[in-house]
Order: structure tokens, then sequence, then C-alpha cells
């Protein structure tokens, strides 16, 4: 799920009158559990940090044509996948298995 998917389905939700519902997160389908969500947080590989890397190499002489370095600044930069993570607060208590029921 994207950030722009999840605004559109909590949107959904707000224009349908439940803008005012909590949102909490729900875990383990077959010992389910409902939890308060702490935050959010976006995490991933940004160009900032693969400079920094770059530079760190350079300033600690390590040499630029080593291959393993040279491989995984290219992934790095290939594989720049920012995420959103939710983070799990306070467990509340167990709820229905039926959550997982489209």
């Amino acid at each position: 799920m994207t950030v722009d998917q999840l605004i559109e389905q909590l949107s959904n939700l707000s224009a349908a009158g439940h803008g005012t519902a909590t949102v909490r997160l729900a875990s383990q389908p077959h010992y389910p559990f409902e939890w308060s969500i702490d935050g959010l947080k976006l995490h991933g590989t940004r160009q900032d940090d693969i400079d920094e890397a770059k530079s760190f190499l350079f300033n600690n002489n390590y040499p630029e044509d080593n291959d393993q370095v040279r491989e995984a600044l290219e992934d790095a930069e290939e594989n720049n996948e920012m995420v959103v993570y939710i983070r799990e607060g306070s467990q509340i208590g167990s709820i229905s298995r039926d959550i997982w029921d489209d």
C-alpha cells in the first residue's frame, strides 16, 4: 500500500462520516490483537545517506575501484525505496478474526 492509497481509503472513511473514528493496528489474524498507533516513520535510503557513505569512504582512503563498494552504492541508488512504517503503540486487547474478512 502506498501513502496515496492509505490517504484515499482514510478519506473515503471520513467522507462516509467516520472522520472521528479511532485508528488502530490489527495484527496476527489467527490470534488477533488490536494495538494503538504510536506514530509514523519514513525510512529508506536517501541520496544524502549515499553521498555521506561516499564521502566517508573517500575521507578514509578506501579504494574507489573496489567492486564490492561500487556495487553496494549502485544497489542503494537503484533500490532507493522509501517506506512509511506505522509504529505500534500499546496492546489494547484481542479482537474478532472477522476484521480480515472483506
